[in-house]
């Protein structure tokens, strides 16, 4: 996927993979981190956040505003092509912190669904518990994606 995003590191810690940024705007350089933690048998969580360096963790319901949301989801989705060129049989599973984060990624997938579409398989979850392959206009409080076997 050729969109524009930060440069990154992997760290893989032991319990999950995990991903490194700066995030660069108006409000400074901002360390963001991308995990993928596995709940079940090759399905993952992905979460992102900003860094929390006093507790070494990140939290996921900061709003750095530094003007650069293409750029972080940018790099959000290289990882996500990068973890399942690793992890071709995984399911990667994501929802926004809030139903304004949810919609935020709905509409990102939306705009680059072509090219999503080319490498994943995505569903959306609606309100009533149902997954659904994703639709334009689908109303979804979760994502899914599994990557397609592109060797076929």
């Amino acid at each position: 996927m050729n969109v524009e995003r930060y440069e990154y590191a992997v760290n893989p810690t032991v319990d999950c993979i995990q991903y490194e940024f700066y995030s660069q705007g108006p409000n400074g350089m901002i360390k963001k981190i991308i995990r993928f933690d596995e709940f079940s048998d090759n399905s993952y969580n992905l979460s992102f956040g900003d860094s929390t360096p006093k507790t070494e963790t990140f939290s996921d319901l900061t709003t750095s505003n530094n003007e650069d949301t293409e750029m972080v989801l940018g790099t959000v989705a290289n990882t996500i092509m990068e973890f399942t060129n690793k992890h071709p049989e995984a399911t990667i599973y994501a929802e926004g912190s809030s139903p304004a984060r949810t919609r935020l990624y709905r509409i990102c997938i939306n705009k680059h669904r072509k090219i999503i579409r080319k490498n994943f398989y995505i569903n959306g979850l609606l309100m009533n518990g149902v997954w659904e392959k994703f639709r334009k206009n689908g109303k979804y409080i979760a994502f899914a994606g599994t990557r397609k076997n592109l060797y076929i």
